[in-house]
């Protein structure tokens, strides 16, 4: 019966476009709704994570046994990670963390002392330092008193560990330890240290909302062989805060579903006076009040997947003109859209559900008669 259904409620639809691009209307002003506050406040969680997570990584990992006294004193012993494991970690742990950085750092003979060094990947590194990122193979950057102490700046040549490296950048200062540190591409230090492969850091970001508590209850339950450092951002009160903000969210997303349930209800009670004698007539053909009720309920389902498409493309958009670079930078899946389509159809059945079954289940004889 669902095809025959479909067939007659289309073409109801059809012989009355205004009536169908009405309801059509509805849903799509609720999806468009709907979909710019998600794309906006997913726009705006991230933009605060991001700046968040150039403060600094909420969980560190180092190698089994070692401290954060030993990681502050950049020294991790030879009990190296794997670059293979923090991409194991980053797997299992993406569904909480939008980022897995690996860095390697030791503490190294530097032109008569004894500095720290950091290597870092720069197309993934998470800084404030944006010169990171920009770092060539036989480039390097210093931090801002190593490189007054070593006498250097931009474009100056400096050897370590008997190799030749054009300091690339002196990053600004920090007050912190980055100030006496060499920064150097991941994949050279490991040349150049003779450690292939090697990491003793894991930096966590997670994504915006998660919880950086149960993240590191699920590392230290044993499988990974690291020692977990937590960086006490705050970030318990931020998931806090994201839950909250959730909250009001559905809230509003509930009260659009009822106002939009209820113009539904409208006009499908508008409709349904108009289509009496045409549902007392498909009575009289033989079909029963489960035949009514699956014409009215496609055509609901019809209405609904109509407003969802331009409903969704028109939040978008309005998404996109209130701030563009935010909302490219908004996490887009099919989830958003697939969920705004499911949403619309339920909400075009549910708000013609009760005039649908008033009208399968009337007096269709009655309706003939007059």
């Amino acid at each position: 019966m669902t095809g025959p259904a479909l067939w007659l409620a289309w073409r109801e639809l059809a012989e009355r476009k205004s009536s169908f691009l009405a309801g059509a209307a509805m849903i799509a002003l609720a999806s468009a709704l709907c979909t710019s506050l998600e794309l906006v406040l997913r726009a705006r969680e991230l933009a605060v994570s991001t700046q968040i997570n150039q403060m600094g990584p909420a969980l560190r990992l180092i190698p089994a046994g070692r401290t954060a006294g030993d990681l502050a004193r950049f020294d991790l012993g030879t009990g190296y990670l794997t670059q293979e494991e923090a991409a194991v970690i980053g797997r299992e742990l993406s569904p909480w963390v939008r980022y897995v950085e690996a860095r390697l750092l030791l503490k190294e003979p530097l032109e008569g002392a004894r500095a720290a060094v950091i290597g870092v990947f720069p197309r993934t590194v998470v800084s404030q330092f944006e010169e990171l990122s920009r770092l060539g193979d036989g480039e390097a950057a210093l931090g801002s008193e190593l490189a007054r102490l070593l006498g250097k700046k931009e474009g100056d040549a400096l050897m370590f560990k008997g190799s030749g490296v054009r300091v690339a950048a002196v990053l600004p200062q920090t007050a912190g330890p980055e100030d006496l540190a060499l920064f150097l591409p991941l994949r050279r230090l490991q040349e150049l240290a003779g450690l292939p492969g090697a990491v003793n850091e894991i930096r966590i970001f997670p994504r915006p909302g998660a919880d950086a508590e149960k993240i590191a209850a699920r590392l230290k339950s044993g499988r990974f062989r690291v020692s977990v450092i937590d960086s006490y951002r705050g970030d318990t009160a931020e998931s806090e805060v994201g839950a909250g903000l959730a909250r009001y969210r559905w809230a509003v997303y509930a009260i659009i579903a009822a106002v939009a349930a209820f113009c539904i209800l409208i006009w499908s009670y508008l409709n349904a006076r108009e289509r009496t004698a045409e549902l007392a007539l498909l009575a009289a053909l033989g079909g029963t009040g489960r035949t009514a009720l699956a014409v009215l309920t496609a055509r609901a389902a019809i209405v609904g997947l109509a407003g969802a498409v331009p409903g969704c493309l028109a939040g978008a958009g309005f998404a996109f003109l209130q701030d563009p670079g935010s909302a490219l930078g908004a996490a887009w899946s099919w989830n958003l859209p697939l969920a705004v389509s499911a949403g619309a159809l339920a909400l075009g059945v549910l708000g013609a559900l009760p005039v649908s079954i008033m009208s399968a289940l009337g007096d269709h004889a009655a309706a003939l008669q007059e």
